[in-house]
């Protein structure tokens, strides 16, 4: 005869674990956002790839792109870098200051900005990068 001992600790926990678990799983699977079709405005999951009532592609959103227009930043670097105006538009309030004062680096930093627009690789006050999705 075979006697095995439970710790009833030990078990509970395990299947607290287990079962807790699980609802993440449920949360994690069951918790979407919708978002609407720009053709034909019905609702679509946020994860979809194309909308399942017209087929239109949909836009997928980079949680890491600024909502700074890319083509206003560069333009404003390129007219009026020297006075850090972009700076103060993308709301790099501390910097635009420093960068006012100098004259944008003596127009060095100005110039470094300018191209690190084009390149894709500015970022934003709050650490977004600032991206052409045209």
């Amino acid at each position: 005869m075979l006697i095995f001992a439970f710790d009833k600790t030990t078990l509970s926990r395990s299947h607290r674990r287990q079962s807790t678990q699980r609802f993440d799983n449920y949360i994690k699977l069951n918790t979407m956002a919708l978002i609407y079709c720009k053709d034909c405005g019905k609702q679509v999951s946020d994860t979809a790839a194309n909308c399942p009532y017209c087929g239109s592609k949909m836009r997928t959103v980079n949680p890491n792109a600024s909502e700074k227009d890319w083509l206003t930043t560069l333009l404003l670097c390129f007219f009026l870098g020297g006075l850090g105006i972009h700076s103060f538009y993308t709301g790099k309030t501390t910097i635009g200051v420093i960068q006012l004062i100098t004259l944008g680096g003596c127009g060095i930093w100005a110039l470094i900005d300018f191209i690190m627009i084009i390149c894709g690789n500015y970022r934003d006050g709050e650490g977004k990068i600032v991206t052409n999705n045209r």
